[in-house]
């Protein structure tokens, strides 16, 4: 299994930051648990020293082939190291509603397998050139072969239930994302806080 610090940090920062921040209620959007994540993984890099290693941006435009390509995608979160994108992340915020019984999120995980297939290649990049100020080195970040990809959402099950869909019913499906996945889950309830809970694949 690859990445399991990085992991084990996405995993506190849902079960800590983001519960803590939903229960407040100051999560209402997708924008705002995009908030939550960076705030929560940005302390966490912080305690572990890597604050110099890290950087987390915020919906950045990838491109996959040449950098005017047709095929565009912007993921919610991207995490960089100073070489590689090291965690492509999917955010979901639907409260309310359900996933589909067969084919959950199916857009976001058709997104992150889609990139996975460019693992370790050039093919699929984004371009550093989103700043104005002190003169700086624009620099393309790649995929790696480890490169985490993660999909974490609010959404509510069946009759209430407290069980999320299955990760093992997206594998099936995006074998190449088997073994590179991480899903955060914060089933929702009718009077009562969220579920939360993480599968690893």
């Amino acid at each position: 299994m690859i990445r399991v610090p990085l992991r084990n940090q996405l995993k506190s920062v849902w079960s800590g930051r983001v519960r803590h921040d939903y229960g407040k209620h100051r999560i209402n959007s997708e924008r705002s648990l995009q908030a939550s994540l960076w705030a929560g993984l940005w302390q966490e890099f912080e305690n572990a020293g890597w604050e110099k290693q890290r950087r987390i941006l915020v919906e950045p435009i990838m491109f996959l082939g040449e950098e005017k390509s047709e095929r565009r995608f912007r993921p919610d979160l991207v995490i960089c190291n100073r070489r590689s994108i090291i965690a492509v992340i999917e955010v979901k915020y639907r409260p309310h509603r359900l996933p589909h019984p067969e084919h959950p999120f199916a857009k976001d995980f058709e997104c992150l397998s889609t990139m996975s297939t460019a693992q370790g290649t050039e093919n699929i990049h984004f371009l550093d050139f989103r700043y104005r100020g002190a003169l700086r080195r624009k620099k393309r970040f790649h995929l790696n072969k480890e490169t985490l990809f993660v999909w974490c959402g609010f959404y509510r099950m069946e009759g209430d239930g407290t069980e999320p869909f299955d990760i093992a019913s997206v594998t099936s499906r995006h074998a190449k994302l088997k073994g590179k996945i991480l899903t955060l889950h914060a089933v929702t309830h009718d009077g009562a806080p969220p579920s939360y809970v993480s599968q690893d694949n």
